[in-house]
């Protein structure tokens, strides 16, 4: 009855089945790990901090001693015309899980695709989360130059935390804070996510999640070597883009999409909620404007750094309104996708 009041204050109305859902034995699954976010956070800066110090010299080291087969293979990709290469497996695995996502339909009988249902979700929100939201946007409001730019043709140096010499009037650009490449690797980190934090996982999948974890560190640490040898990467692109999708998997997992959750729900009801078939993307397209709107903002406070795009200050008030006026639709539609997940 509490819940119920709680929510009929929302500007949307509930229809029948949402107050049914609203209604059912459904209860919150608490993290089985709840100082993990605290963890997370706290290792950003317990790693990137001495890192910082010491990021040219390790860059440069790699990049002086690399094996130029190894260099390749984490450089390239298939889908951009070249060989195989280390990260095309978790594009491949992206792409799959988007087609089962949007072949999934409630109302027909697929029972498995019923049950995989907040899987499918949880990954392909993370991959555009992680691999277009953070990635991108960072790297055009920082504007770091890569290695090889500071190397060969002498570019000023910055750390990850700085602006660097890129800045969006200048054309388009591939900045190097953060690694793209790294994060595509790591977003398989959500298959472990999966098999360790459902809670009906079996001791023996639960390791069988975390050995996969580890594996995943492993080939992101080996994606990291790789793009320090060619140059395209500082140390700290590769290793702040983990930490940062870490913390993102993690938020997404158990605090925003609450998949422990979803997945009690599928088990009680024997079926996924009667959603919109892709509320997450419902979701996810109004973040893209308000991620445009942050970085629209800091563009504006960096031009006032550079006297001939010092105009681009206007951007400043426009990207804070445009992101304000944003995130309160998507907090509207998020609370009112999430009431089948919450508990009485």
């Amino acid at each position: 009855m509490i819940k119920a009041i709680e929510f009929s204050i929302y500007p949307i109305p509930l229809t029948d089945a949402k107050l049914h859902h609203m209604q059912s034995p459904a209860s919150t699954v608490k993290p089985s790990h709840p100082y993990g976010l605290i963890i997370l956070i706290i290792l950003f800066p317990v790693v990137m901090i001495p890192l910082t110090f010491y990021d040219v010299e390790i860059t440069y080291y790699f990049y002086q001693n690399k094996h130029k087969l190894f260099g390749e293979l984490m450089k390239r990709t298939f889908f951009k015309g070249f060989k195989f290469g280390v990260s095309d497996p978790a594009i491949v695995f992206q792409i799959i899980v988007a087609s089962f996502y949007f072949y999934f339909k409630p109302s027909r009988n697929q029972k498995q695709l019923h049950t995989i249902r907040p899987f499918l979700g949880f990954v392909l929100f993370s991959s555009l989360v992680t691999g277009l939201g953070l990635v991108h946007s960072i790297k055009w409001v920082i504007g770091r130059a890569r290695p090889h730019l500071v190397f060969s043709e002498k570019l000023p140096f910055s750390n990850w935390f700085e602006f660097g010499p890129h800045f969006v009037s200048d054309g388009i650009f591939f900045g190097s804070f953060p690694s793209g490449h790294v994060a595509t690797v790591f977003l398989l980190l959500t298959v472990s996510y999966w098999l360790v934090g459902n809670p009906y996982s079996t001791v023996k999948t639960k390791l069988i999640g975390w050995v996969w974890g580890g594996m995943v560190m492993v080939l992101a640490i080996m994606m990291s070597i790789g793009r320090c040898m060619t140059a395209h990467h500082w140390m700290t692109d590769n290793i702040g883009i983990m930490l940062l999708a870490w913390i993102s998997l993690h938020l997404s997992f158990y605090y925003i999409l609450k998949i422990p959750d979803q997945i009690k729900y599928t088990r009680i009801h024997e079926k996924y909620a009667s959603l919109p078939r892709y509320w997450e993307l419902k979701i996810l397209w109004r973040m893209f404007f308000v991620t445009l709107g942050v970085m629209g903002f800091f563009i504006g406070v960096r031009s006032v750094l550079i006297p001939k795009d010092s105009w681009l200050i206007v951007l400043t008030p426009l990207g804070a309104s445009l992101a304000y006026y944003l995130f309160k639709k998507v907090k509207q539609i998020y609370r009112e996708s999430m009431v089948c997940f919450l508990p009485n």
